[in-house]
């Protein structure tokens, strides 16, 4: 069995990001989404010895959630409503056969939903809740962009203007409201279209920073300024940037890589960036997400070092 590990939250430590402790170190797994709703309850997702793996933070510690078995299983990403409406979504394989994967918790136990069946080799990337209890997860059938739509009954697909390609990012401010990205594309729904408004660059991420749609990649930081994405100044000029997650203060987190060996953090505050300083990690490090919670007072990214055998990962945290 995999016991939580308990720590108390750094109230007195000094600014920056600090490693939080986990309930297992992962030799062969990763963690690769995280949600927060407030500083006691958070979520981080990911795979761990070829099955799912969910964890939750209640303000004290990381605890294993237990989810229901499914082979070959990953789950890429999770987003909360509230603490008794969370959704992960992924991918498993089941007889040399791809599948889309969507868990839901509904404050007491995790359960498998089914998708639709697009064909091909379909998996999930990213996932975002609405408002109203619906929620909306893309990423692609193994050829074009896979788009799922949760109504608070079934999940269905919801086709898409696009012939190929792979979405990895979805914001959702509202039932009509929705914006996707990712392999070259941007695209908006207003709930009655898809609109593709064009991408100012390879993108990796969206998020939301006060009323505007951010988005950010490889060299690029782009805000909406309601006809276009318009680039803004960038943390720095040579940075690979992987995720972002803005605040309803309109503050701003970016995080990727700024080398080959060294993650990068940094805020965007008052027009200004400010780079954030990171724990000495072990060699090999891999930026994976950041997170932060509607108020920005509590942020958490995932990371990982080493490789094969030597592989763990690490959650930081930061704290306002």
């Amino acid at each position: 069995m995999l016991a939580a590990s308990a720590i108390a939250p750094p109230s007195q430590a000094e600014p920056g990001w600090h490693e939080m402790d986990v309930p297992v170190i992962f030799h062969a797994g990763t963690m690769g989404g995280a949600d927060i709703l407030h500083e006691r309850a958070a979520w981080a997702v990911g795979e761990h010895e070829g099955g799912g793996l969910v964890m939750r933070w209640d303000g004290t510690a990381w605890a294993i959630q237990p989810t229901p078995t499914v082979s070959n299983g990953l789950l890429t990403a999770v987003s909360a409503r509230t603490e008794n409406d969370v959704w992960a979504v992924g991918q498993y394989i089941e007889w040399q056969v791809d599948h889309g994967l969507a868990e839901h918790w509904d404050g007491t136990a995790w359960t498998v939903v089914p998708l639709p069946e697009p064909g091909g080799t379909p998996g999930l990337n990213d996932v975002k809740v609405l408002p109203g209890g619906g929620a909306i997860a893309v990423g692609d059938d193994g050829t074009k962009p896979w788009v799922v739509r949760w109504d608070g009954h079934a999940w269905s697909t919801m086709a898409t203007p696009w012939a190929s390609g792979e979405l990895s990012s979805v914001l959702a401010r509202g039932d009509r409201d929705i914006w996707v990205a990712g392999s070259g594309i941007v695209g908006h729904w207003d709930g009655r279209q898809w609109t593709d408004v064009g991408a100012p660059g390879p993108v990796n991420a969206l998020t939301a920073a006060g009323p505007r749609p951010w988005a950010v990649g490889p060299d690029l930081v782009a805000r909406w300024s309601g006809q276009a994405f318009v680039k803004e100044s960038e943390p720095e000029g040579d940075a690979n940037l992987i995720s972002a997650a803005g605040d309803l203060r309109g503050r701003l987190w970016a995080g990727g890589r700024i080398n080959t060996q060294e993650i990068y953090l940094a805020r965007y505050s008052g027009g200004r960036w400010t780079r954030t300083p990171v724990p000495a990690l072990a060699t090999k490090t891999l930026f994976q997400q950041v997170a932060t919670s509607p108020d920005g007072r509590f942020s958490l990214a995932l990371v990982r070092s080493g490789v094969g055998k030597h592989r763990h990962t690490h959650i930081i945290e930061y704290r306002d």
